[in-house]
Order: C-alpha cells, then structure tokens, then sequence
C-alpha cells in the first residue's frame, strides 16, 4: 500500500520516489555529458546516446509519478523554527525543479526525433518517430531547459544553505527523505 505523506514528514513512497528521480536525473546528466564527446563513427557513442534516451524515458516516468504523488499529498509542516514562508519557497524550487525535469525530458523526445533518432528504451521499445520540428527549435528548447535547471541547481544549493545555516534545520534537508 502507498503511504501518504503526512504533517510530521514524508511518508516512504515519497522519500523512494524522490529518491529514485534524483537518481535517475543524476545517471542521465552523468551519461549526457560522455557521449558527444566521442568520436561519430565510434560505436561505444550509439551505445551511450541509447543509454541516455533510455534513462531519459526512465526519469520521465518516474517524473510524472512524483508530480501525481506530490498533487494528491498533504504537505508536511515546515521544521521547527523555520518559517512556513521559508518552507514554502524550498517547496516551490523543488516543483520548479521536476517541472525542468519533465520539461528537459520532453524537448529531449522532440530533439531526438526532430534529429530522426528513435527514442528505445534499452533496444526493448522503440517509440515512433513523430515530425514535424527542425532541430534548432527543439534543440534550442532543450537546451534553455537545461540551463534552467542549471539555475535552479544554483538556486536550491544558495536557498537551502541560507536556511541550513539561519534556522538551523541541518543539512539533511538538501536530501530526498523523512525530514520536511
């Protein structure tokens, strides 16, 4: 059964969700970031680009699962001492965090297809090519999301270290898990 979340926390399915994406992105970032490097012709580069596109599918499942989750929770209440207006901001970098996320997956489907790349996942399925893009449109668009969430990335280390370090609310905070 999947436990809700809760006033004093966050339940399991949440921290495993949370978790799993953040897992996820990280391995899809780490894998987007070998494969244009190496050469056209080398073939360890198909392999590679095929890894990303299928831990891309991956994170964008696991994307939308957390944004169902997170709409039909409560949301816990903010750490002791720290304001609920502070809380909240922490809450809002988060949802802006997996709408980049979704947003990086779905110009990445679009750039793909626009470049006629099949989207496979692990050579398991394949989705079907859809055109109708050039691809300067959705390779400009995935790369304005990745800067974005580059921003954000910024963002949260800046907003959680000032709350870190103002309310005392400890750094486990900066990771998926039970404390709010």
């Amino acid at each position: 059964m999947l436990a809700k979340d809760h006033a004093a926390g966050y339940s399991a399915t949440t921290v495993v969700l949370s978790w799993l994406v953040l897992i996820s992105f990280t391995t899809t970032f780490i894998v987007s970031v070998s494969w244009p490097t190496l050469d056209v012709s080398d073939p360890v580069r198909d392999y590679r680009r095929l890894l990303h596109m299928s831990c891309g599918v991956v994170t964008a499942i696991l994307i939308v699962l957390r944004l169902i989750w997170w709409c039909k929770n409560p949301f816990p209440k903010a750490p002791k001492g720290m304001p609920d207006n502070e809380f909240g901001l922490s809450r809002i970098l988060v949802l802006f965090f997996y709408i980049d996320i979704l947003g990086l997956a779905i110009t990445g489907f679009m750039n793909s297809w626009a470049m006629s790349y099949e989207v496979s996942f692990l050579g398991l399925f394949t989705l079907p090519i859809i055109g109708g893009t050039t691809v300067s449109f959705a390779g400009y668009f995935h790369s304005a999301f990745l800067f974005f969430n580059n921003c954000m990335m910024l963002s949260f280390v800046l907003i959680n270290l000032y709350h870190s370090l103002r309310y005392k609310v400890g750094f486990r905070r900066w990771l998926p898990g039970s404390m709010a």
